[in-house]
């Protein structure tokens, strides 16, 4: 196919008395033709651009240090000059032709088969496969670093977070007490949807009554102190059984919000509110 090619090029009819259009027509075109992009002033048309990475350099040594294609060019050089050596005047075409594809034979290597190509590409996913599994397994590892040990008394800590509120739990085992700053769940919590947000952790596992907890909160308001409070709970617990890290992950609750209260922008009432306008 590549001496096919080299061959037939568009100017291949004009080339059959030129020796010198016959060594650029016969193995510029085609697969060499993507290998050198030399400066030909003869045939601008025929070069390439360089691949990226490629840096010239000052001299001729460092330049083909650099170029990642001088492999081929040096292919090219000694069959340029095999073909000077053996060219003759008055061959016909079809000698030409064969003259090309022998050089082609000798100096360029043959493109590789399609199995092996596709060889090396079920390599490559086999290769991103098991970086993928890897990068699973390092992940788990550094995550179940993280999880909470009990102290000498038996307890988890853990903090959490949302918008201005920060939540600091102690879990023991217990009878399904909970504590926030000193108060009970009930007396500092008021609304229904608050406490359930505060319980919800401790009703993943099954065993709601089997735990007590203290809480220290701070900052923010009543609802983003329960969601701070709620994953904290979420990631003490870890401590008890790691099997719970599984639940709390499939149902989002050791993923902390970090959504906040967008700002107020000058010239309005509020972060999107408008001033009403009249245009006269």
């Amino acid at each position: 196919a590549v001496a096919g090619q080299a061959t037939h090029g568009p100017n291949f009819g004009r080339a059959i008395f030129s020796r010198q259009v016959v060594l650029k027509q016969a193995l510029l075109p085609g697969q060499v033709r993507a290998m050198s992009y030399d400066v030909d002033e003869e045939y601008p048309n025929l070069q390439p651009t360089p691949p990226p990475g490629y840096v010239r350099g000052t001299t001729i040594e460092e330049d083909m240090a650099n170029d990642p294609y001088a492999p081929h060019k040096e292919n090219m050089k000694k069959a340029k000059e095999w073909i000077k050596e053996n060219i003759k005047p008055g061959m016909s075409r079809q000698e030409m032709m064969d003259m090309a594809d022998e050089a082609m034979r000798k100096f360029i290597p043959p493109m590789r088969s399609f199995e092996a190509i596709m060889h090396d590409f079920a390599n490559e996913d086999a290769i991103l496969k098991e970086s993928r599994r890897w990068k699973s397994d390092h992940a788990k590892e550094v995550a179940m670093k993280k999880i909470p040990v009990l102290d000498e008394l038996g307890r988890a800590h853990a903090v959490g977070k949302r918008k201005e509120a920060t939540a600091r739990i102690y879990v023991s085992k217990g009878t399904g007490n909970v504590f926030v700053n000193k108060k009970l769940l009930v007396d500092y919590f008021r609304r229904h949807t608050l406490r359930d947000e505060v319980f919800r952790p401790f009703q993943v596992t099954g065993q709601p009554c089997n735990f007590d907890a203290w809480c220290i909160v701070e900052g923010g308001g009543l609802s983003a102190q329960a969601q701070a409070i709620k994953l904290a709970g979420a990631r003490a617990l870890q401590a008890f059984d790691p099997e719970y890290r599984s639940t709390f992950k499939r149902l989002k609750m050791l993923t902390q919000d970090d959504r906040r209260v967008e700002r107020k922008k000058p010239g309005q009432p509020k972060a999107r509110k408008k001033f009403q306008w009249v245009k006269r």
